[in-house]
C-alpha cells in the first residue's frame, strides 16, 4: 500500500475519487519503477562506456602485435640481408688478396720472363757473333 492509499481512508471515498487515488499510486509506483529502470540503464550505459573503451583498447592493441609483427618480419629479412652482404664482402675480400696474389704473380712472372729475354739475347749475340765471324770470313 502506498502513501497516497494510506493517507486516505478509501472506505469514506466515491467510486471515482477510488480510481483517482489507484491511478496515482499506480502511477507513483510507475514511476519510482522507472527510476529502477533508469539506475540500471545508466549502469548499462556505463558498462558500454567502458566495454566500447575496451574493444578500442584491443582494436589497437591488436594493431600493435600487428605492427610488432611486420617489424619483427622486417628486421628478420634485414638480418639475412645483412648476412647476404656479409658473405659477399668475404668473397670480396677473398678475391681482392686473389688479385693482389695475381699481382704478385705476374710482377714475379713479369721478372722472369724479363730475365729469360735477356738470356735470349745474349744467346742470340752469342749464336749471330759466330755466324757473323763466319761470314765475315768468308
Amino acid at each position: 500500500m502506498s502513501l497516497l492509499t494510506a493517507s486516505f481512508n478509501q472506505d469514506k471515498l466515491s467510486q471515482p475519487a477510488k480510481d483517482a487515488v489507484a491511478i496515482t499510486d499506480f502511477i507513483h509506483r510507475l514511476s519510482q519503477r522507472v527510476d529502477q529502470i533508469d539506475g540500471k540503464l545508466e549502469y548499462v550505459s556505463q558498462a558500454l562506456i567502458v566495454l566500447s573503451t575496451t574493444t578500442v583498447t584491443t582494436n589497437n592493441l591488436q594493431a600493435a602485435v600487428e605492427t610488432h609483427n611486420q617489424l619483427r618480419d622486417s628486421v628478420r629479412t634485414l638480418d639475412s640481408q645483412a648476412t647476404a652482404v656479409r658473405e659477399l664482402e668475404l668473397q670480396v675480400h677473398d678475391l681482392r688478396d686473389e688479385v693482389v696474389n695475381g699481382n704478385e704473380t705476374n710482377s714475379a712472372m713479369k721478372h722472369e720472363i724479363g730475365k729469360i729475354g735477356s738470356v735470349t739475347t745474349e744467346l742470340g749475340k752469342m749464336l749471330t757473333e759466330p755466324v757473323k765471324k763466319y761470314s765475315d770470313q768468308a
